[in-house]
């Protein structure tokens, strides 16, 4: 029979390999979410710890994986507002996408899965803005396919005007990809998710924000 100490360090190296396999994934694809499971133990994208438990103690691993090629420092997640109709924030149509940073900024239904974005308040500036967008209404922008297209954010031209843009989500035939933006010194990214409509008026929007000084 295996010895417990045996048994453990078996556990242990399976939850090495898992790391390192889900760390090769991520840096192959930073803009879709991850996880793992196996014995005893979880591995995501939204943690940065995975944990094993047993009666011969606990294993904890760090996990510190940065996108491809390069030592970049942010903060990146998912976040869904409040119902544009019916959430309170302000409601009535329109709602606020508020993200940990302290960006913000508003936007008003459209219809499913479209929506316009009051790209001007609060410093909010729209890289690559467009005279004109893929859903026939309103101004656009010019996004991107991946993040890796995005080498050097502040080598861009952002908007100084009063632009009203007219944006599709992911999920819609009109998508312009990534928006790459500027506010509060800060450049980010966005990827507008989906916002359902048919009664469900919450966007949901992914974000990656770039520490200040980091473009």
């Amino acid at each position: 029979m295996k010895s417990d100490s045996h048994r453990h360090i078996t556990r242990l190296l399976s939850i090495v390999v898992a790391i390192l396999i889900a760390s090769g994934a991520l840096l192959l694809n930073t803009a879709r979410p991850l996880s793992a499971e196996g014995e005893g133990f979880t591995l995501s994208t939204t943690t940065s710890s995975v944990s094993e438990s047993g009666s011969t103690g606990t294993f904890t691993a760090v996990l510190d994986v940065q996108p491809a090629g390069g030592s970049w420092s942010g903060t990146t997640g998912t976040v869904t507002t409040a119902d544009a109709m019916t959430g309170g924030d302000p409601g009535g149509g329109m709602s606020w996408i508020r993200l940990p940073t302290g960006d913000l900024m508003r936007f008003s239904i459209g219809g499913n899965d479209t929506f316009w974005l009051y790209a001007y308040l609060n410093g909010f500036q729209t890289g690559r803005l467009t005279s004109s967008g893929n859903c026939g209404m309103g101004k656009g922008y010019e996004g991107f396919d991946s993040l890796s297209d995005i080498t050097n954010a502040a080598a861009y031209t952002f908007d100084t005007g009063y632009p009203n843009l007219f944006v599709g989500t992911y999920d819609h035939n009109c998508d312009s990809g990534l928006m790459l933006y500027k506010q509060n010194d800060r450049y980010g990214v966005l990827k507008f998710l989906d916002m359902p409509g048919n009664g469900d008026n919450r966007l949901t929007v992914q974000y990656w924000i770039g520490d200040e000084g980091v473009t």
